[in-house]
């Protein structure tokens, strides 16, 4: 496996206590291993190669696949992320700091923790490349667009203060935009994204933000007593987070004559196989608000 990285910053003291700093970042996958496989006449084979590469090709080009399907292709994925950051540090009884990211990640490979099965860590051995099929639309155009891990803007502020009489507050507040969302098809006993990624547009951007706050009393000599409340999602926020995007609920099994034709439509084949009567609708909210009370002696 091999990743090329190019990252380019600068930081400008604004103050004593107060800068600015600028930072881009770009990823290119070169290559990575995982496994491939196909059916043949002596059943499933799985090759754990480099895709696009060795065991993965068309027989005519070394490889062990059959020149009638469509070709593994490489591992794909992009990264470009430009980090905008202000940071005051802790003078004069305060700190705080305001971090913004716009980023993108495209290409037909989550990479090792699979993005494309909800995190999934089964490193080199992820579904990608399992299906000869799968890194391709119906119509054998090649996946291309946002990851599920790309989120195009992050933004990120934080603070703290220490007031006089004993009170520290701190606030964090987080907005992000959603994940996008793909319609899946599951079809001879794999998947595949039928209408390449991002069909389904994205889920809805998200807000949020906590609270710290604790009290301190000094006691005799060097003992101390605080009390301190944290308050996880202060502000409520209940956006939607996952979308149901599994269009049936039975596989559909489909000739690979017929997926390379292109001629396939899986939409009138649809009412065979068990539509979800989910798909479409959302399924997760953002995690509700908590609170935790705490209680601390130093002495």
């Amino acid at each position: 496996m091999a990743e090329r990285e190019i990252s380019l910053g600068a930081e400008k003291a604004l103050a004593t206590d107060v800068s600015l700093a600028a930072r881009f970042v770009q990823k290119h996958l070169i290559r990575t291993i995982e496994d491939a496989g196909i059916w043949t006449d002596e059943g499933w084979m799985s090759y754990n190669t480099n895709p696009g590469s060795g065991y993965s090709l068309h027989i005519e080009h070394g490889g062990r696949f059959p020149d009638a399907v469509w070709e593994t292709p490489k591992a794909r994925r992009e990264y470009y992320a430009l980090n905008l950051s202000l940071e005051k540090r802790f003078s004069h009884g305060w700190q705080g700091g305001l971090n913004y990211t716009l980023s993108r990640a495209t290409g037909n490979y989550g990479g090792l923790s699979s993005t494309d099965e909800n995190g999934r860590n089964s490193p080199n051995v992820t579904c990608y490349f399992d299906s000869w099929f799968g890194p391709y639309d119906i119509r054998g155009n090649l996946l291309h667009g946002p990851l599920p891990q790309d989120r195009t803007h992050y933004l990120k502020l934080y603070g703290s203060c220490r007031l006089r009489f004993g009170l520290t507050v701190g606030l964090t507040a987080f907005a992000t935009s959603g994940y996008p969302l793909t319609t899946t098809l599951a079809i001879n006993d794999g998947s595949m994204y039928p209408n390449n990624r991002a069909d389904l547009g994205r889920l809805p951007f998200t807000a949020w933000g906590n609270i710290y706050l604790e009290y301190t009393l000094r006691l005799a000599g060097r003992t101390r007593a605080s009390v301190n409340l944290q308050i996880d999602n202060f502000t409520n926020t209940k956006a939607w987070q996952d979308k149901v995007t599994e269009v049936n609920l039975d596989t559909m099994y489909v000739s690979d004559e017929e997926i390379v034709s292109g001629s396939f439509d899986w939409r009138a084949a649809l009412p065979d196989y068990l539509p979800n009567p989910m798909f479409g609708m959302y399924s997760t909210r953002f995690k509700t608000w908590t609170a935790r009370l705490g209680f601390r002696l130093a002495f």
